[in-house]
């Protein structure tokens, strides 16, 4: 502690003696003050600030980022409290004893700044750094404070990108509300960033001088991705595009207990048509018709048509037919947010005496679906089929660099092989190819028969 000292308390008088080098727009030098807000009556953790942390004061890690970085002509401590003003000046900063009126509990960080400004007129530039900050670098302070000193910025702040669930659980007798407003360019199924709360409101786009009305209303206690359950009634309408003059009808018609969202990339009209492509002079014919009580969203990308392939790969000289065979019985999309490591292994159903296997790894820091509903247990079941006397390969091999639903990052190679259907005395040859950068989840459930027409575009 004692070098420490030695090396802080010399470092903030060298500080104190270097002219500022930037110059202001008079041709005078500025003076750039670091302000760190401490103030005592921290009700959380009293005294927060000046708890030691790996041997040294909290605060302290922050004012030696500060004489580090070479860039204050003075490094200030405000504070209200006796002890955190010794701990201060141990470690070289100058105090500023802050007044009564912007030390409660109520005070904000602005009031105290604009406080310290007042009494210290000779300050050209303040920056606050978080005393609770002891990670901060002195590159941070040096690369936000040339935003201003060199590239004309009036004033910098730090932001950081938080990746976590939204959801909300209802209570009895409570209310939903919405907590989010898409309006962008790129919705991936329903992936947020924000509060504990969550009840989505997809709103449309509103036209010049209209009025916006949700298109999507979420109201469960239970979001996964854009899951919810629900009645046999109809319990989505999803994206009315409102004509001029017009009344909203439901574009796509979900009756299903068991519903995942709908994925669209957006230009600047709301452009998801999950419905119906129209022909010139013909008419409106749904072109894709989910009728399953288990259903997984189906991607388009939002051009003025269908666009989204998930059908067919036609053989040379051959015609196109279907191409996807959904086989599993309970598929529902989730979103999760990785590590850099293995973090899911989703694992097969064991079937009476066998031993369980993953036959889905997922390797990626952004991964998309997988939930299902089932037992209390281990109910994420993305298994194969294994035919009578035969044994479990994976059924499902998920090679890609985009990660949506069901995809993940591999090599460089096709990018997503799901699920091949090895006929008797075959080979497994993938039929369903995906070959674009952006697709989310596929369909289906575990009969025998096709049950999923996923609308091939010839």
């Amino acid at each position: 502690m004692a070098a420490a000292r030695k090396r802080t308390r010399s470092g903030i008088e060298d500080v104190r003696d270097r002219k500022a080098k930037v110059i202001k727009d008079s041709g005078e030098k500025r003076h750039i003050a670091a302000l760190i807000l401490a103030r005592g009556g921290s009700k959380g953790i009293p005294l927060k600030n000046i708890k030691m942390l790996a041997g040294v004061p909290l605060i302290g890690w922050v004012l030696r980022a500060a004489v580090d970085s070479k860039q204050f002509d003075s490094v200030w401590v405000s504070t209200d409290h006796d002890d955190i003003e010794k701990v201060a000046k141990t470690w070289g900063a100058q105090v500023h004893r802050r007044s009564p009126e912007v030390s409660k509990d109520s005070s904000s960080s602005l009031d105290t700044i604009q406080e310290f400004a007042r009494l210290n007129p000779e300050v050209d530039v303040i920056c606050h750094i978080q005393a609770t900050s002891p990670c901060l670098h002195p590159f941070h302070l040096k690369e936000a404070l040339e935003m201003i000193t060199k590239q004309g910025f009036t004033s910098v702040f730090s932001v950081v990108r938080r990746h976590h669930f939204r959801w909300q659980e209802v209570k009895k007798g409570g209310t939903g509300q919405p907590c989010v407003m898409f309006r962008t360019s790129h919705l991936l199924s329903v992936n947020w960033r924000g509060s504990n709360k969550l009840n989505v409101q997809v709103c449309q786009e509103v036209k010049k001088g209209g009025t916006g009305q949700p298109c999507v209303m979420f109201r469960t206690s239970h979001l996964l991705s854009v899951n919810w359950r629900g009645s046999n009634k109809l319990n989505v309408q999803v994206c009315q595009e409102v004509k001029k003059g017009g009344t909203g009808q439901p574009c796509v018609m979900f009756r299903t207990s068991h519903l995942l969202s709908v994925n669209w990339r957006g230009s600047n009209k709301l452009n998801v048509q999950v419905c119906q492509e129209v022909k010139k002079g013909g008419t409106g014919q749904p072109c894709v018709m989910f009728r399953t009580s288990h259903l997984l969203s189906v991607n388009w990308r939002g051009s003025n048509k269908l666009n989204v392939q998930v059908c067919q790969e036609v053989k040379k000289g051959g015609t196109g037919q279907p191409c996807v065979m959904f086989r599993t019985s309970h598929l529902l999309s989730v979103n999760w947010r990785g590590s850099n490591k293995l973090n899911v292994q989703v694992c097969q159903e064991v079937k009476k005496g066998g031993t369980g296997q993953p036959c889905v790894m997922f390797r990626t820091s952004h991964l998309l679906s997988v939930n299902w509903r089932g037992s209390n247990k281990l109910n994420v079941q993305v298994w194969q089929e294994v035919k009578k006397g035969g044994t479990g390969q994976p059924c499902v091999m998920f090679r890609t660099s985009h990660l949506l639903s069901v995809n993940w990052r591999g090599s460089n190679k096709l990018n997503v092989q799901v699920c091949q259907e090895v006929k008797k005395g075959g080979t497994g040859q993938p039929f369903v190819m995906f070959r674009t950068s952006h697709l989310l989840s596929v369909n289906w459930r575990g009969s025998n028969k096709l049950n999923v027409q996923v609308c091939q575009e010839i």
